[in-house]
């Protein structure tokens, strides 16, 4: 465990060392990504952002209850040769469990890890807090804050924030257990 502290502080000193603007949310816990395969979710994951077996992608995931009704939504990123963007981001999917299935509620474009869980709710549905690396100069670093618009969650026009300048942003860090691709769990489905 005191392994894994180290390297999710190591990552954030170096998210906090990158060019960066806005606020910094207040991590009150942190989770690693769950370890257990899980067929039903590979299939789906791999289904809507058509991935192939044979791009050897891998994934992390926890179940987070996102809209408060105690069944645990799902935060999955898939990471690989084909879905990450050249800077290293990648894919989050959210999905809501139903039946023996799950729904998307969300696929967010180049994410990086953690994802915070934020305390704030917005349409019942919790925040997600985000990092977004900052590519040139067109924008500095930042974390972004995506809210529930009562269908997904999505960014706003031009990546624009949540998150009032006066706001204090605070969650549970979720998926903290690094971001090497082959330390996730390999989707085989």
């Amino acid at each position: 465990m005191a392994g894994l502290t180290s390297r999710l502080i190591t990552l954030l000193a170096l998210q906090l060392l990158t060019v960066q603007s806005g606020l910094t949310p207040t991590v009150t816990r942190t989770v690693p990504s769950e370890k257990a395969q899980d067929a039903v979710l590979e299939k789906v994951v791999s289904r809507l952002l058509r991935l192939e077996k044979e791009d050897r992608n891998y994934y992390r995931y926890n179940r987070v209850d996102l809209d408060g009704d105690r069944v645990p939504e799902v935060l999955v990123q898939v990471q690989g040769p084909f879905v990450c963007g050249s800077g290293g981001g990648c894919p989050l999917v959210v999905l809501k469990k139903k039946g023996n299935g799950y729904d998307s509620v969300a696929q967010i474009g180049l994410t990086w890890l953690p994802v915070v869980v934020s305390d704030h709710r917005t349409r019942g549905w919790s925040d997600v807090i985000l990092w977004q690396r900052s590519y040139g100069n067109a924008h500095l670093s930042h974390y972004e804050v995506l809210m529930f618009d009562g269908r997904s969650y999505s960014r706003g026009p031009s990546g624009a924030s949540g998150a009032k300048p006066d706001e204090n942003m605070s969650g549970v860090a979720y998926m903290i257990d690094g971001r090497q691709a082959t330390s996730g769990i390999l989707l085989t489905r």
